[in-house]
């Protein structure tokens, strides 16, 4: 395989929890052990790395700064990778945008430069105006990120079209986003290629827990602290273990908007543990000493979660909402739990089914590290992408 020199356009790079930056960090480290030379681009750093720097046979640049906007891209960020690459296409074999909006940098490129893109997407935005929707009317989260949401969306949709038509490949992470484009575009089945989202199956090795043995549960939340991600149904369902005077300890990583608040709220609990962002090292810690993990997002186009994944992959119960993804993802009650988007009182309920239902998440907990092994393993996922990247 002849190496490639290869420009990858992505949101945030290295950073510690996110799902989209943990499986950008994979494709660029298997490119990178394959030989092929790699460029990241990015608004986003790890906080305190430089702007520029070299680490193996990868170059990153930080050319723009995150707006702290609903926006997750700044004027700025787009202009200066459209420079970027008008300066220096010619230097490139392929260009690989992580999500719809990079990709909408490089398309009203691709005809002057003849370059050679393959976009990865994680969602779509009419799935994520339908979140917005089910937000406002079923969780009744009326904020004005969520108002100005759907208009925003609409406007996306445009972006979307240029991203599809002007890509020669697009990986899709799963088969709903794959489903939703078939829906819009017709004749995209010869440049789409699904590969579901992956983890590293030896890092977050399945651990066996022996539930009915236990005596009191421990609860993990893994993710970033914001509003639609539940986080409140999670402090709502502590209040009820207090009430109940139920035997519990409740991790909480990740970092957000949420955080000073949460921090301020779980101060005198010392069953409560609110750690803030971890390496993927630590996390794996975490996981081990967990026994139920809590995925309340209140979005219903939340795409398929790396940190679900990782917490069904060592053995640890996933209560998530019916949500498509993660019907996608598992069977209630046969590899995982299901509740109810929004439902605060099924969500509590769930998780006393597990106080009650010991002997039983012995073999949920088993079922899921199976099914992550078979369909969302690492290297076989990681294989596929590198060879739609450089055919």
């Amino acid at each position: 395989m002849n190496k490639k020199n290869i420009l990858i356009v992505t949101r945030s790079y290295d950073q510690n929890i996110g799902g989209m930056e943990t499986h950008t960090r994979l494709i660029i480290e298997k490119l990178v052990s394959s030989g092929h030379n790699v460029t990241v681009i990015t608004p986003e750093l790890a906080k305190g790395s430089k702007s520029l720097f070299y680490i193996n046979n990868i170059t990153v640049y930080r050319i723009s700064k995150m707006p702290n906007l609903m926006l997750k891209y700044s004027l700025s960020f787009w202009l200066a990778v459209r420079s970027f690459i008008k300066c220096n296409h010619n230097k490139y074999d392929h260009i690989l945008n992580v999500s719809m909006a990079t990709g909408f940098v490089n398309a009203a490129l691709i005809k002057k430069y003849k370059l050679d893109i393959i976009t990865v997407l994680h969602g779509t935005y009419q799935l994520e105006r339908r979140s917005l929707v089910s937000q406002f009317f079923v969780t009744r989260n009326r904020s004005i990120k969520t108002l100005l949401g759907i208009p925003y969306c609409f406007m996306m949709q445009i972006i979307q079209n240029k991203v599809v038509f002007n890509s020669k490949k697009i990986i899709s992470a799963s088969t709903i986003i794959t489903d939703d484009l078939k829906i819009i575009y017709r004749n995209i089945d010869r440049k789409i290629t699904t590969i579901r989202n992956f983890i590293d199956n030896n890092q977050f090795a399945y651990v066996e827990r022996n539930y009915n043995e236990k005596k009191s549960l421990n609860f993990l939340y893994v993710g970033r602290l914001h509003k639609e991600k539940g986080i409140d149904m999670i402090i709502m369902a502590v209040d009820e273990f207090e009430r109940k005077k139920i035997s519990y300890t409740l991790i909480i990583v990740g970092d957000g908007d949420m955080f000073p608040g949460l921090k301020n709220l779980v101060k005198d609990n010392k069953r409560i543990k609110l750690v803030g962002a971890v390496s993927n090292d630590e996390v794996v810690e975490y996981l081990d000493v967990s026994d139920i993990f809590l995925f309340p997002t209140k979005r219903t186009g939340e795409g398929m979660s790396i940190s679900v994944l990782e917490a069904m992959s060592v053995g640890i119960i996933v209560i998530a909402p019916d949500i498509l993804s993660m019907k996608e993802l598992f069977v209630d009650k046969e590899d995982g739990l299901i509740f109810k988007l929004g439902n605060q009182q099924d969500f509590e309920e769930k998780i006393f089914w597990c106080f009650d239902n010991l002997k039983k998440l012995n073999i949920i907990s088993a079922n899921a590290s199976k099914k992550i092994e078979c369909n969302h393993s690492l290297s076989g996922a990681l294989n596929l992408i590198e060879n739609e990247i450089i055919a």
